[in-house]
């Protein structure tokens, strides 16, 4: 089966495309929430972007053991770092000229 048929059979079912709208949607939320810090497809440093995927990532980690570790949770944080982390890779795609 090749790549595209594999999408294809991916993006059939409502529930995993929910899914990805979703994860869409909080990756172009925190875009827009973060606009203060710049045009994003201006940062094309590819050691800056690694830098802040760095930083993310132990964000992620300990908001992960927040989570963990309370009752109340740490889920919204969550979803916020994992959303920065897929922005700062759709970045450093950006800055190789990937999506062009």
């Amino acid at each position: 089966m090749d790549k595209r048929c594999k999408i294809d059979s991916i993006l059939s079912s409502k529930r995993k495309l929910n899914k990805i709208e979703k994860f869409k949607k909080e990756m172009i939320y925190e875009l827009i929430d973060n606009t203060h810090k710049g045009n994003w497809e201006e940062f094309i440093n590819s050691p800056e972007i690694h830098q802040e995927l760095e930083y993310h990532l132990i964000k992620l980690r300990n908001a992960e053991n927040e989570n963990y570790h309370s009752k109340d949770g740490a889920k919204d944080k969550i979803k916020e770092y994992i959303a920065d982390c897929a922005n700062l890779l759709l970045m450093l795609g950006n800055s190789y000229r990937l999506y062009e």
